[in-house]
């Protein structure tokens, strides 16, 4: 025989599991909010300057710490006979001519240092060439801490040719950082540049990441 229960009852009840409801999902929400997190690393409070403009690339550019190899490396990691070697890129506009670059020949590898990213910092670029075999620069964005996930992120292949010249904007991929839209928080990234393929000379300089608004 089927369990009825009356009106008023039935009433009492609908009310009585919804107070328990509402009661129990009230911690879990709390549960759920988190506070913004901080970066540590350099970049957040870097004057942007309009480094592409010379490729008619009005957005505003952070250089990366170390991103135009002209001063300290440190954080840096170089490995499989990469190295800073004489010879700069043209000078990115609003600064000076550099004297140095990164070369990472077939078999290398150069991780960036750490660099702090809030909201809205959507793309990166640098300049870049390849003076060996004809083929591509593998560039990875490594995301070191922040409010979202951790982990590692191919952003992109290149290729280049013997002359220097700016890449494309490669991605961020900020809803992966969890700093997007209207987030306070800042994340941590580092930028890996690794050859594919054997006979390649690439050399990267002036790592720069856009953060889409003026300091």
């Amino acid at each position: 025989m089927p369990f009825i229960i009356d009106g008023r009852r039935k009433g009492r009840l609908i009310a009585a599991i919804a107070t328990a409801l509402a009661l129990s999902s009230t911690p879990a929400m709390a549960a759920n909010a988190t506070e913004p997190t901080d970066s540590t690393a350099p970049g957040c409070s870097t004057p942007a300057t309009q480094a592409f403009l010379f490729a008619n690339d009005r957005k505003d550019y952070v250089v990366a710490p170390g991103g135009d190899v002209e001063g300290s490396l440190a954080g840096w990691s170089l490995t499989g006979g990469a190295a800073a070697v004489p010879g700069g890129a043209p000078a990115v506009t609003g600064a000076a001519a550099g004297t140095k670059s990164l070369l990472i020949p077939s078999g290398g590898s150069v991780t960036s240092a750490p660099m702090c990213v809030g909201a809205h910092s959507p793309f990166f670029r640098f300049l870049a060439r390849n003076t060996g075999t004809p083929g591509t620069l593998k560039v990875e964005v490594l995301y070191l801490d922040g409010p979202a996930f951790t982990g590692e992120r191919e952003a992109g292949t290149i290729t280049a040719g013997t002359t220097w010249a700016p890449t494309g904007r490669l991605s961020l991929s900020q809803g992966i950082m969890g700093v997007n839209g209207s987030s306070t928080s800042q994340a941590t990234i580092a930028f890996r540049f690794t050859p594919v393929g054997t006979g390649a000379r690439w050399q990267i300089d002036d790592v720069y990441v856009d953060p889409y608004r003026r300091f």
